[in-house]
């Protein structure tokens, strides 16, 4: 029990978790869940996926069931991982015009994972935002022929880097 933190038992925990997996699977997101076993079932079959922007990852031909599985979970990491990187990369040459034709002085500073850091003048905090919402929020994402869909956006202001983790440690 000291193990876990908790005074229930590994083995209740492991069951707990179990049941929160389960029904994530199939109630909460089954679609979700659906997309997922698609995507890492084309990591070896046929051994590449595409990400909805065309972005190509191929995978070595599985020779064990390890292998097998390292496939479907790199599959199923690559799409959505990548995606957000893509619409990322899009929005930050969005914003970047943005600044231009709007004569904004902010500054990229770095990109991580599905998070943009900007350096914003203070006075221009408000206006920086709301090209947040009107570049990054706008990203449309291919699904099928006929269907997109948006990335949610938060934006966060601090007054600098070291906040954000001082304000998560808490």
């Amino acid at each position: 029990k000291a193990e876990t933190g908790s005074d229930k038992s590994l083995g209740e925990l492991e069951t707990e978790l179990q049941i929160m997996i389960d029904t994530w699977k199939t109630e909460t997101y089954p679609v979700a869940w659906a997309y997922l076993e698609s995507c890492g079932a084309l990591g070896n079959d046929p051994g590449w996926i595409m990400n909805p922007f065309g972005r190509v990852r191929h995978f070595p031909k599985a020779t064990s069931n390890r292998m097998r599985g390292e496939n479907q979970r790199a599959s199923q990491n690559f799409n959505i991982q990548s995606t957000v990187a893509d619409a990322c990369m899009l929005a930050m040459k969005l914003m970047l015009d943005y600044r231009i034709q709007h004569k904004l002085g902010f500054r990229l500073i770095n990109q991580i994972h599905d998070a943009i850091m900007l350096e914003v003048p203070v006075d221009e905090i408000e206006v920086t935002k709301k090209m947040f919402h009107e570049t990054m929020g706008n990203i449309e994402i291919p699904i099928t022929d006929t269907r997109t869909f948006k990335l949610g956006v938060d934006v966060e202001v601090l007054s600098r880097w070291g906040e954000k983790f001082e304000k998560d440690t808490k």
